[in-house]
């Protein structure tokens, strides 16, 4: 059993007396901060990246003009939404239990979680521009966002995945 002070806390949060079990469920269940952070961070930045990356093909690529702050009006209107994308995937993401290790189902599987979730995190997008009333946002964009976050995505996951990359998203006791 744990401490008093420990014990009459949890007992007042969950109600009733307390089994061992659930305490060992309670230490253990922020085992893995670290690596949900290390996931969080790195779908965050790759998401973040595929945005940009799919505004870029769509306004800077084709430009005649070479001046940075030509293309800050336009950057500007998407940064916002583009943001919103990566910031609702995460949500979506941590929903769907992305991040809860150790997660290892089949590679196919976890591509099809990456993929709803992409799909999710668009549609609410889409929806929220449409209901925002906003006309200057590039369809182009979105869609280029979301096809490049699902690629970057999954082979981030295909990454992982790799034997010399276990280290990485596994924790263990090493006492």
């Amino acid at each position: 059993m744990a401490t008093p002070v420990i014990d009459s806390r949890i007992r007042s949060e969950i109600g009733g007396t307390v089994s061992p079990a659930i305490l060992q469920r309670l230490s253990g269940s922020d085992s893995h901060r670290f690596t949900r952070n290390f996931l969080l961070a790195a779908d965050f930045g790759l998401v973040w990246f595929a945005s940009f990356v799919a505004w870029w093909f769509r306004f800077a690529l084709d430009s005649q003009s070479l001046v940075v702050g030509d293309y800050w009006p336009a950057y500007s209107r998407h940064a916002a939404f583009l943001y919103l994308y990566s910031v609702l995937y995460l949500l979506f993401a941590y929903g769907k239990k992305l991040y809860i290790p150790p997660r290892r189902p089949k590679f196919v599987q976890e591509a099809l979680d990456v993929l709803k979730v992409s799909l999710s995190a668009t549609v609410v997008l889409t929806a929220f521009i449409y209901g925002s009333g906003n006309k200057t946002i590039s369809r182009e964009v979105i869609g280029g966002t979301l096809a490049l976050s699902v690629v970057f995505l999954i082979a981030w996951r295909a990454f992982l995945r790799f034997p010399g990359v276990d280290g990485l998203t596994e924790t263990r006791n090493v006492l």
